[in-house]
């Protein structure tokens, strides 16, 4: 997939990905911001892209610090 994580979140796709053994879901188009959270789990809100990769945490390690590690699995709307 050639569209950055932020390309996408800035278009307003749903956006899947895994990290890990993990599986996540990013909404960016809700009245609460944008939402993350792991499947079947609690969900975030946050304000901006950046708001989101410096405060949400991954397995407990910040999204911005294992960015490499994440492989998008589906979006929609591109």
């Amino acid at each position: 997939m050639n569209q950055t994580l932020k390309e996408l979140v800035d278009y307003g796709a749903d956006i899947e990905f895994c990290c890990g053994n993990k599986e996540y879901t990013i909404l960016p188009w809700t009245e609460d911001g944008i939402v993350i959270g792991e499947k079947d789990g609690e969900d975030h809100a946050f304000e901006s892209y950046e708001d989101m990769i410096n405060q949400y945490r991954v397995d407990g390690v910040l999204m911005k610090d294992i960015l490499d590690k994440i492989k998008i699995t589906f979006t929609s709307g591109c």
